[in-house]
């Protein structure tokens, strides 16, 4: 029973080492400029890869006319009865 208790002492003990270890290299990893940058271009890379077929054919080759502006430039005063 004593042998049972040290190997699971033994593995707690392991299994807690591992999880600070993995969180201090995952948090030193995230914030050194070299991570920052492999992941960014990791993101970048993905997105020019997805980009086209996302968009497909849903952006139009030319767009029309402008909008029609008004010819006042003045505001006509406030749409609730105000001066």
């Amino acid at each position: 029973m004593r042998k049972i208790l040290d190997l699971v002492a033994v593995l707690s003990l392991v299994l807690s080492g591992t999880m600070v270890g993995g969180t201090v290299f995952g948090y030193m990893y995230l914030t050194s400029e070299k991570g920052q940058k492999q992941i960014k271009e990791l993101v970048m890379n993905q997105v020019k890869d997805q980009l086209p077929s996302l968009v497909g054919g849903a952006m139009p080759s030319m767009t029309g006319k402008a909008l029609p502006i008004g010819g006042s430039s003045k505001p006509k005063g406030l749409p609730f009865g105000g001066r």
